[in-house]
């Protein structure tokens, strides 16, 4: 069985996310500019802060409820939106977030993204919740 390591090399593409603290990360395919992965999350695990430069995320919720956290580094604020399997949000780069599950069951989500060569840039500011 391939991990999402040995898939990256297999498809060489774009594939170069850090590794997530959760269930699973299976890549379903990448490109120069364009990757799509399933995420497996259970209660309590979640994706770091971080923002992309130049990529959209699009995430669809495919089995239990998704959390899309946004956070306004300007005010200092974060919002949440909260996705049931068959809904979907839309990412805009630059915008500070994170995605976790958002129940005491897994989920589980498709997340694509694409626009340009994929990036991951951590989130460090002090006051983003934990």
């Amino acid at each position: 069985m391939s991990t999402p390591e040995t898939r990256d090399s297999q498809l060489g593409g774009a594939y170069t996310s850090p590794k997530h603290e959760v269930s699973s990360v299976r890549l379903l395919t990448s490109g120069p500019k364009v990757q799509a992965r399933e995420f497996v999350v259970e209660a309590g695990q979640r994706i770091k802060w971080h923002s992309h430069s130049k990529i959209t995320d699009w995430c669809f919720c495919l089995e239990g409820v998704v959390v899309f956290e946004a956070a306004d580094t300007e005010s200092g604020t974060c919002r949440e939106q909260s996705l049931q399997a068959g809904e979907h949000c839309v990412i805009k780069p630059g915008i500070v977030h994170r995605l976790r599950a958002g129940s005491t069951a897994l989920c589980r989500y498709l997340l694509v993204q694409a626009g340009d060569k994929y990036d991951f840039n951590e989130a460090t500011d002090a006051w983003l919740p934990s």
